[in-house]
């Protein structure tokens, strides 16, 4: 769910604030999370999925250089707190590597959806919904990296792989079957 630039996270104050200077005060979300953190303290599981909203919700109003930068300090204390096997810091992972991209960085968030994809695999299984997530994930990022021809490669290999768990006409199939046509358009306008 996006959360529309009209939402509790408008830019407060004179009109020339950049995204990463909006200020969040007043904001559910960050209400939520100083509760959190007076309540149960920092380390709480409870206090790094608030922390993970506020996140979340401030880059899908813009203030993608924020959002980024608390995912990036959210997934150290993932790894502190919780340990780098648990599904929640690989959650976490996924959501920094999805706002790096978000911010112009598809390379880089491309490494790092692989890095994600490698723990997947050995966590999780080939045929896990999260593994089959990575894997579209780091597709996209490919692609918008300037590398249509593996992100192609890559939609037809998770193709047979979706057909196969899911069947011909599930919608993330679908989705799957429109990523890799897309990007063997883009493969064939490039050529």
């Amino acid at each position: 769910m996006r959360m529309p630039a009209t939402g509790s996270l408008r830019p407060q104050g004179n009109r020339d604030d950049t995204p990463d200077e909006r200020p969040v005060s007043g904001c559910p979300v960050q209400d939520l999370l100083n509760d959190h953190l007076r309540v149960l303290g920092p380390d709480h599981p409870d206090t790094l999925t608030a922390r993970a909203s506020l996140a979340y919700y401030l880059g899908a109003a813009g203030n993608l250089d924020q959002a980024t930068a608390q995912f990036r300090d959210l997934v150290a204390d993932c790894l502190r707190v919780l340990g780098p096997d648990h599904s929640s810091t690989l959650i976490t992972r996924g959501n920094l590597a999805r706002w790096v991209g978000e911010a112009g960085q598809p390379a880089q968030a491309a490494r790092q959806y692989q890095d994600l994809l490698d723990d997947c695999f050995r966590l999780l299984g080939p045929d896990h919904p999260s593994t089959l997530t990575a894997r579209g994930n780091l597709a996209s990022m490919l692609g918008e990296a300037g590398q249509p021809a593996q992100a192609a490669r890559q939609y037809r290999d998770l193709l047979d792989d979706f057909l196969r768990v899911l069947g011909p006409e599930h919608p993330h199939t679908l989705t799957i079957r429109y990523q890799m046509a897309y990007w063997q358009e883009e493969l064939r306008r490039a050529d």
